[in-house]
């Protein structure tokens, strides 16, 4: 059942460039990044629309933590694209957002059951509540569009 929509936003150190004016992809691309990856770094959204636009970035650091790269964006001059979320929370204060130079989809959050559940009043009941609450307590979420909650549909 979707819960909500995230975004991805960009986030550099403080006084960076891209801070105060938003960059071209050219710009962007050259600038070194730093991916955040559990598993091959060239098989997220992000790489998938800029090998579909034939653009390399320029990667300087892959790591599987986002408490990592942060660090290394605060204190490395490096760049990175983040969920909207993250870049909200104290870890990331500080930070400067600048708004991505791709056109990138927002990707759904979910809450996952078994399909026995389906149609079962109380999961629709809790998937309303953590997605109300979920919308509620994280700036610049979008509540999924259908939530499946008054329906009972599950995923």
């Amino acid at each position: 059942t979707p819960l909500f929509t995230e975004r991805l936003t960009g986030i550099a150190p403080a006084g960076h460039p891209f801070g105060a004016t938003a960059p071209t992809l050219a710009d962007w691309a050259a600038c070194p990044q730093v991916v955040v990856s559990l598993g091959d770094p060239g098989t997220n959204p992000v790489a998938a629309r800029l090998a579909a636009l034939g653009v390399t970035r320029r990667v300087a650091l892959v790591t599987h933590s986002f408490a990592g790269a942060l660090s290394a964006v605060r204190r490395g001059g490096l760049i990175m694209a983040v969920p909207e979320h993250l870049a909200a929370t104290p870890e990331a204060a500080g930070l400067a957002r600048f708004a991505l130079p791709l056109d990138l989809p927002g990707y759904p959050y979910g809450l996952l059951s078994h399909r026995r559940m389906r149609g079962d009043a109380r999961l629709a009941w809790l998937t309303g509540l953590f997605g109300g609450v979920l919308a509620a307590a994280v700036p610049g979420l979008s509540p999924a569009s259908h939530p499946g909650t008054s329906s009972g549909q599950g995923r």
